[in-house]
């Protein structure tokens, strides 16, 4: 079987798999380098995309609006727990933004050229760089919560209705799901 569907827990289940208890070997030995071999991936370059994700700042700054629109909408009716978990899901959406405008920064300045324009980092560097307190939030609670109350879903209803109504006043808002993002691969 091809171990991209064996490293991924979705898939496992979709083809139901289970782990528990077991060892498993990935025989690599066609892996060797020779022209065949380049047109598959290899394992580390599977791993590295089943546990990786893009995010654009455009997605950010979409995500952002149509939360603080929710959250202003909706400020009132909201209980106590839930405005906090907003809050700092918004609270870590602005630090991303920040680094994300802070490394096109780094990019467009001269120092920066012949560097790459990706760049990879694990996640406590990246909460370290989004600041603000956001270290103070554990994104797994974040995560879990975000699937639980299905806010995603709300914030994309709630926006596909306003995206309606400014329609048919001439704009537009783009959509995003947010929990796609903040999801970013935690089951494993």
């Amino acid at each position: 079987m091809p171990y991209n569907l064996l490293l991924q827990k979705n898939a496992r289940e979709a083809l139901n798999i289970d782990l528990t208890n077991q060892i498993v070997v990935i025989d690599e030995a066609h892996s060797k380098p020779s022209f065949w071999s380049r047109l598959t991936p290899d394992l580390i370059d599977t791993l590295l995309s089943i546990y990786s994700t893009n995010l654009t700042s455009t997605h950010l700054a979409s995500a952002l609006s149509q939360l603080e629109q929710y959250l202003s909408r909706f400020r009132n009716r909201l209980k106590p727990v839930h405005a906090l978990k907003i809050k700092q899901t918004l609270a870590v959406l602005k630090g991303l933004t920040r680094v994300c405008d802070k490394f096109m920064q780094e990019v467009k300045s001269p120092d920066w050229k012949g560097k790459s324009k990706a760049e990879m980092m694990d996640g406590n560097t990246l909460m370290a760089r989004v600041g603000g307190g956001s270290d103070q939030v554990n994104i797994m609670e974040m995560v879990s919560y975000l699937k639980e109350s299905k806010l995603a879903r709300k914030v994309s209803g709630f926006a596909e209705n306003r995206a309606e109504v400014a329609m048919k006043n001439g704009m537009y808002i783009s959509l995003l799901l947010v929990i796609d993002w903040l999801n970013f691969r935690t089951q494993g």
